[in-house]
C-alpha cells in the first residue's frame, strides 16, 4: 500500500509540472504575440487579419431568398472572427487601440 501512495504523489507531482510548464508556455506566446505585433509591420498585420476574420462585421448571415438566417454561413463568420479574438487576447492595449480605433489607414494594405 506504501507504494501506491508514493505512485499517487508522484502523479500529482508530474501533473503539476506539467501545468507549470503549460503556463509558462503560454505565458511566452503572449509575450511574443504582444512584441509581434507592437511593431509597425505587426500593426499592418493586425489590422489585415482583423479586417479578413470579420472581427467588426455583422456575423449573421441571412437567406436573401428566403430570408431565414443561413445557419452554416452564420458560424463559419463566428469561427473565422474566434480567430481574430484569439490573437487579440495576447495584445497589448496600446497596439489595439492603435489597430481598431486609429482611424488613419496610411498602413492599410488592403
Amino acid at each position: 500500500m506504501e507504494g501506491s501512495g508514493a505512485n499517487i504523489s508522484g502523479k500529482a507531482e508530474a501533473a503539476e509540472k506539467a501545468k507549470e510548464l503549460r503556463k509558462h508556455d503560454r505565458e511566452r506566446l503572449h509575450r511574443a504575440v504582444a512584441e509581434t505585433f507592437a511593431t509597425e509591420a505587426g500593426r499592418i498585420t493586425l489590422r489585415w487579419l482583423k479586417d479578413i476574420c470579420g472581427y467588426q462585421k455583422f456575423g449573421v448571415t441571412v437567406d436573401p431568398r428566403s430570408q431565414e438566417i443561413n445557419k452554416e454561413s452564420t458560424l463559419y463568420n463566428e469561427f473565422r472572427r474566434s480567430v481574430y479574438l484569439n490573437i487579440r487576447s495576447k495584445v497589448n492595449r496600446d497596439t489595439l487601440i492603435a489597430v481598431e480605433i486609429n482611424t488613419d489607414d496610411s498602413d492599410d494594405l488592403i
